[in-house]
């Protein structure tokens, strides 16, 4: 997920900015969503075996400590990812520029933002 985070792309077109806007590229997209979906299929495959792997040598507790703390948020990061990007690449119309951004950072609703730039 890190080098994922560092390409030019991702780093370009996944930006809270273009999420809250749901302002993409489609074929960035794409080729974003197909790594995440690797990504996401690696950690379903790694959970079980992970899981089982250290209930091998440390208490069910410790495990399920560790994986709360380690595991679950990497794994709810790209289940997140992977929502947003799906919906992004569900959509058949884009919004242009100058995008019309909310005065609050955490709204997702700019339809109310009228002539406000």
């Amino acid at each position: 997920m890190k080098n994922l985070k560092e390409e030019p792309v991702y780093l370009g077109w996944m930006h809270s900015i273009n999420l809250q806007n749901q302002f993409c590229s489609p074929s960035h997209v794409e080729s974003i969503l197909g790594e995440v979906v690797k990504i996401r299929t690696e950690i379903d495959s790694l959970k079980t075996s992970l899981h089982s792997g250290l209930c091998s040598m440390f208490p069910v507790w410790s495990v399920k400590e560790w994986m709360q703390t380690h595991f679950y948020p990497l794994a709810n990061e790209v289940k997140s990812l992977e929502g947003s990007l799906d919906t992004l690449f569900k959509k058949n119309t884009f919004p242009v520029r100058p995008l019309k951004i909310s005065d609050t950072a955490s709204t997702t609703d700019v339809s109310s933002n009228k002539g406000d730039n």
